[in-house]
């Protein structure tokens, strides 16, 4: 089901990998347990397999399929068949009724009503939840929230189950009530648990530690192979989407009423902002009008209004007409350009690439580089064309080869060695992200 080879995945704040070079293989069904210390990258590993993170070096296949190059069409598919996820923090919004987070999950499912209701019913009998169904999430236990999260990850047939600590918060009776579920449900799918309660891991299954970034097999399971079948997904009908509008609203009336009257006020302000301001320039204008001389000229852009006053706009033509029929007066009609684009770059300001909250200087960078790129011949970039013409909101952005090589490292965090390749992996890196450039201004203190 889900083959690992040399996974490895390590956070930009780091200095060494949460994950290293793993390799394993999961079955099509089975209960894997997986241990290890608080931060030993577990939850790390589960959003991995989760596909709720896409960046990572090696490979993680599912059927074949390599997860980081799927399109974000077949990215949300992918999520839809094959996870079904148990959060450790809920996931759950407090406003709602447990039947109403619940039933949510199924909306977008082929299962017609009857069938629906059964499910949850099901498994809210199973965890001793049904007199619970009506009830609001806020005024549930800890070890209920918990009970529901897992709930709705149950109820969604995907082919794979992933539980982040399901027993935390859970007296012993339910602990075994949750691993004995959790064993039927590893019949008909794959279930990877993570736990700290190495004590109470069932003897029919197999445990993993993680440990250094590497994970181990403790004990393994031999599973019989089986062909996992899920619910066939569908468009969500209008009637459910006008249930989860109208529960939306009513769960969180109280946000909705602050937002509804923070943006009257919001508008109120800014209507009595723009009358003063309107107010203002009329007030000014006119006072000028007073003192300035019938012929004096003044030149505005043409989109601005001048009223009540002897103004008058002229282009550059105009302009140079007057100049000539008042040499006296006008010595020249002049156009400026700026010739570098660096006249604009302010001392002590400075280039850096924004990713995440983490911020990568250039320090070296300069406003020209913007226009000033080179030929990538041995790559047949798009680039390798000096004949390129820019579209009318395009703008290049040249680096120096260290420069690449850096943000590649930063970015990316594999050590380019030719600054091509490098080029190459940020630009299909920088397509669907969110990554921008931003000028910034350092400010010194003197005493």
């Amino acid at each position: 089901m889900i083959k690992l080879t040399n996974l490895s995945k390590k956070y930009p704040s780091n200095k060494e990998y949460t994950l290293s070079n793993i390799n394993y293989e999961f079955e099509n069904n089975g209960l894997y347990f997986i241990i290890g210390k608080s931060g030993s990258g577990k939850t790390t590993l589960l959003s991995l397999l989760g596909a709720m993170d896409y960046e990572y070096e090696g490979s993680i296949k599912t059927d074949n399929k390599e997860l980081k190059l799927l399109t974000e069409k077949e990215k949300e598919d992918y999520r839809y068949e094959y996870i079904s996820f148990a959060f450790q923090d809920y996931k759950s919004d407090e406003d709602e009724t447990v039947y109403q987070n619940l039933v949510k999950t199924l909306y977008i499912t082929a299962l017609n009503k009857e069938e629906i209701e059964k499910r949850i019913d099901t498994y809210l009998i199973k965890l001793d939840l049904l007199n619970k169904k009506k009830v609001k999430i806020k005024t549930l236990s800890g070890g209920e929230k918990k009970r529901i999260a897992l709930i709705r990850a149950l109820i969604k047939d995907s082919k794979i189950l992933l539980c982040d600590e399901p027993l935390a918060s859970l007296n012993k009776s339910y602990r075994e009530k949750v691993t004995n579920i959790l064993q039927d449900e590893s019949k008909k799918r794959l279930v990877i648990v993570i736990t700290h309660e190495k004590d109470e891991i069932p003897s029919l299954s197999t445990t993993l530690i993680l440990k250094d970034g590497q994970l181990t097999c403790l004990k393994s399971k031999d599973y019989k192979s089986i062909q996992v079948k899920t619910n066939s997904r569908c468009k969500i009908k209008s009637c459910n989407l006008f249930k989860l509008i109208i529960n939306t609203i009513f769960s969180n009336r109280k946000f909705l009423s602050f937002s509804f009257f923070s943006i009257m006020i919001a508008l109120f302000s800014i209507a009595i902002s723009f009358q003063l301001t309107t107010s203002i320039n009329k007030s000014i204008k006119s006072s000028l009008n007073k003192y300035m001389d019938d012929n004096s000229l003044v030149i505005t852009s043409n989109k601005e209004n001048l009223i009540n006053t002897n103004y008058q706009n002229v282009d550059y033509k105009d302009a140079y007409d007057i100049k000539n029929k008042y040499p006296d007066y006008i010595n020249g009609v002049y156009t400026n350009y700026i010739d570098d684009l660096n006249d604009y770059f302010l001392d002590g300001q400075f280039f850096s690439i924004n990713y995440k909250n983490m911020s990568y200087n250039l320090n070296s960078l300069e406003l020209n580089d913007f226009l000033n790129y080179s030929t990538l011949d041995e790559n047949n970039l798009s680039l390798a064309d000096n004949n390129y013409k820019m579209k009318n909101d395009e703008l290049i952005l040249g680096l120096k080869e260290n420069d690449i090589l850096y943000l590649a490292r930063s970015i990316l965090g594999y050590n380019y060695l030719d600054y091509s390749d490098a080029l190459i992996s940020l630009n299909d890196f920088i397509k669907n992200k969110n990554v921008y450039l931003n000028l910034k201004m350092i400010i010194k203190k003197y005493n």
